[in-house]
Formats: C-alpha cells, structure tokens, sequence
C-alpha cells in the first residue's frame, strides 16, 4: 500500500493509522534535524519556537530562519511529500522582557492531503538560569478532491477539512555553561483533528539535556507520546573559526524506527545555510532517504557559532542571568563605541595640529604671503627709503599667525581635555595604571580589579584587557601577569 492510500484508509476508518498519525513529529530546520532531532535542551536558534519555547528566552537577537524539505524520496508510488518551515524571533526590548516567536510548519503529499500549523510563541527568563515558555499553535488539516474523497460518504457530509488549538509548553534549566537540561509538554490540551470522529493528537511528553564545549555541543532526549517511546542522540562539531559545522544523530524507539542522520552546515557573517539527510534504518525502508535545507538569517551584531553564549556564561558564573549578561554586553558594546568615537576625535584634532604647526612655520620662517588670500600684492621699499611702518601685509601676516596661534592652543586644550581621568584615587592600593598587575595566590578577577582599580564590578575591563591570556571562565594563576587597562 503506497502512502497516499495508507492516508486515506485512516481516515474512511475513522481511526489513527499505526503507521501514520495525524501530526506526527516530522521535525523542523535542517540544523536540527541533522542532529537526531535531539534539539529540546540545545534550543539556541530560530527553530526553538518548534521544540521547545523556553528556549526564545535565550535569545537576544533577531532571527529569520526557513526551509523545505523532501521527506521519504524514491517510494514506488513517486509520491511528493514535502515539509516547510519558516519561524521568526522577535527579541522585546534586547530579551530583558523576553522573545516573541512566530513560525509555521507543513506538510503535503501532493494533491491529496496536507498538514499546517501556525504557532504563536514567547518565552522568557523566570529566575536566573531557569526559563520557561509556551505556544498556541492552530493545527490545520485538510484533503485533495480525488476518487477517494469524492465517493466517500464521511467527506461529504462533514467535508474536507478540519482545525483545531493546541498548546505547547517548555522549560530549560542551565545547570552550569556546559550543561542544559530540559522538558516539554507538546499538544498539552490533546486537541481533537478527527473529520467524522475523535481522532486526538497525543501529547508529547520530552526531557533533554545538551553539554556544551568551544567547538562542539551533544544533545540527548526521551519522548513519551501515547505509547511510543523514542530516543534521540546527536551533535554538532564547528571548524575553521565556526563557519564550517558538522552534525550527526540517530533516533530509535518503539514501530521499529531506527534514523540514521547527518548534515553540514556553513555560516558567512549573520547569513548560515544548513543540510540534513535522514536515512530509515528499518521500518520504512524502501526510500532513498529525506532531504533537508535550510536559511537562517541573524539580525545585529552576533558573535559566530553557539560558543559565544557560552563564553558569556563562563565570565559570569551560573549564578548570573542572561539579562545581566546582556547587560554587561550592552555596556561594554557602548564603552568600545564611546572609545571608538574618541580616537577619531584626537585624530581629527591632531591632524588639525600638525596643520597649524606647518602654517605656523610657513609664515615664521619664510614670510611668503602664499597663504594670503589672492590679490595681494606685496610691494617692496627703495634701498635708500627711510624704514616705512608696519605695512597692510605685514599687519595681515602678524594677525594670522595671532589666530593660528590661538587656534593650535586651543586644540591642544581640547586633546588634554579629552584625555581619561585617572582613576588611581580611586585604589585602595598603590598600583598605578595603566600599568602590569602580578596575580597573587587567591586572587581572582573581582579582588584584582577592587585593588587596581577600585571597584570590583569592574573586574570586566580586566577580562577584556587580557582575554587572550586567562583560562577558561576567567581563571587566573599565581605569577601571571595582567594588564591593568
């Protein structure tokens, strides 16, 4: 029996059929997919709205994610079953109030049947490491006009198609940078898609975990659904500076599925491109496989790869919110820009400087009125004429070089003026900055910066300063020597 008419057999039964269920977990995004599908803990991209909607906490920058997929290729039926999907993330207010997600997942077997849902998504930070979320999503189900559908009698009286709401709930909780944990309630309220009779989505019960490192990230989950139990494993190595990504992924459980998956990934800038392919192992067989591909765009400025939240996390700790994290982003992203805007500010003066300094030493000098306006003439007294006074040009020449003068002092004014204070006063100790700091047994970043620079919530200037030079999570040893911006 070919898929098409497995469909539709289902349905004229009035019931669930074993092998295809109404809203099965087809999965979404090509990045995941590849992974086994094991996305639920990891959930730190776009396609989180479709695992799980705690993960949108997380998020702090928009992203734009969609894909098409061909799923079970090369049946003896030809048949064309396709899957889509296209999310959206919506930060409020840089996530301090959390994320809005929006995205809408289908599938079609060409000209027969068809599966959509619209699901409406937010998810924020309750308390520091704990997040939570929820969607509503309309599930909608309809079928094709074909010799089926026309004669039967079930299609005619309450015809062909059908919706119904449903709600999804999630929540993540980071243990530590490198470990997440996770569970999920997908289709809570197990909403009703039958056309003539009850036919229920189960709800789907998921718990996951991910374990981070700087390069790469696994993933692992459970899902109980009605009486199936199923199993996935999978993950994620990056290469060449996280542009390049591999995955891979396996998923089995109860109908004898067995899933072989692996994909590729490439990130150019805020632009990523993702591929998977998934292989049955047993149970449905007779395929080529289902193909996956996916776009994922990133709006602002966005550190590469998902290693960048978890450098974020290792500078705070785990007792730290990602709203202070972002925080301190913000913060250090607008004291660069303050730096930024100062150093073309003492060029641009510095520049002026050099300038008068020439000009000066033109007319000091030389006395040629090449820099006087054009049209003056300088005349020349006799030999023999008694010393004339002070002429029209030489009165031009002394008040340019007066305002020269004033202007070059002025400007090196403004450059003093604009030099950073000195916050030595500020020290209990002695240390004078900038300067070279020895760490000592039992110091760390917070006790270095309250003695070197007087506070010690600014041991983040410190961090940045020597970045290249401490250990994982900030770390210092005894004898190391910092730079003390």
């Amino acid at each position: 029996m070919n898929i098409r008419s497995l469909i539709l057999t289902a349905v004229l039964a009035g019931l669930p059929a074993a092998a295809f269920a109404a809203f099965e977990d087809i999965g979404a995004g090509a990045r995941p997919i590849a992974m086994g599908s094991a996305f639920s803990a990891i959930a730190d991209d776009a396609n989180t709205i479709y695992y799980n909607p705690a993960g949108l906490g997380r998020l702090k920058h928009p992203q734009l994610t969609a894909g098409y997929g061909r799923l079970y290729m090369g049946l003896s039926d030809g048949s064309n079953l396709g899957s889509g999907f296209i999310g959206v993330t919506t930060p409020l207010h840089d996530g301090a109030w959390g994320t809005l997600g929006f995205g809408s997942l289908s599938l079609s077997l060409q000209g027969a049947y068809e599966e959509n849902a619209y699901m409406l998504s937010y998810g924020r930070e309750l308390l520091p490491s704990l997040y939570a979320g929820a969607s509503v999503k309309m599930l909608r189900r309809s079928f094709g006009s074909d010799a089926y559908t026309q004669v039967d009698p079930v299609f005619q009286q309450h015809g062909r198609n059908t919706s119904a709401t449903s709600v999804d709930l999630g929540l993540l909780y980071r243990v530590s940078p490198y470990i997440v944990l996770s569970a999920t309630d997908r289709d809570a309220n197990e909403p009703n898609v039958g056309i003539a009779s009850t036919d229920k989505v189960p709800k789907a019960l998921t718990f996951g975990g991910a374990y981070y490192q700087r390069s790469f990230v696994v993933g692992g989950s459970l899902t109980r659904k009605d009486q199936d139990t199923d199993f996935a494993l999978g993950g994620e190595r990056w290469f060449y500076r996280h542009w390049v990504a591999g995955r891979g992924g396996f998923e089995f459980g109860t109908r004898n599925k067995r899933n072989l998956t692996m994909g590729l990934g490439v990130r150019l800038g805020n632009a990523q491109v993702d591929y998977a392919f998934v292989l049955p192992v047993a149970g449905l067989v007779d395929t080529s496989g289902s193909h996956r591909i996916s776009l994922t765009l990133r709006f602002g400025k966005v550190e590469a790869g998902p290693i960048a939240l978890l450098e974020q996390e290792e500078m705070l700790g785990t007792d730290t919110s990602s709203s202070e994290v972002e925080a301190l982003r913000r913060e250090l992203l607008h004291h660069q820009e303050e730096q930024d805007a100062y150093q073309r500010e003492t060029d641009r003066l510095q520049a002026r400087i050099v300038q008068l300094d020439s000009e000066l030493r033109a007319l000091k000098t030389t006395g040629v009125p090449a820099l006087l306006p054009a049209g003056m003439v300088v005349s020349t007294p006799a030999a023999s004429a008694p010393a004339p006074g002070p002429s029209a040009v030489d009165t031009e020449l002394m008040g340019r070089i007066d305002r020269l003068e004033q202007e070059l002092q002025q400007q090196r004014k403004d450059i003093e003026a604009r030099k950073p204070k000195p916050a030595v006063a500020a020290a209990p100790g002695p240390f004078k900055r900038p300067g070279v700091y020895t760490v000592k047994d039992g110091d760390t970043l917070q006790s270095i910066a309250a003695y070197t620079l007087g506070d010690a919530d600014r041991w983040a200037e410190i961090y940045m300063a020597n970045k290249d030079r401490l250990k994982r999570g900030g770390a210092v040893t005894p004898g190391q020597a910092l730079v003390i911006p």
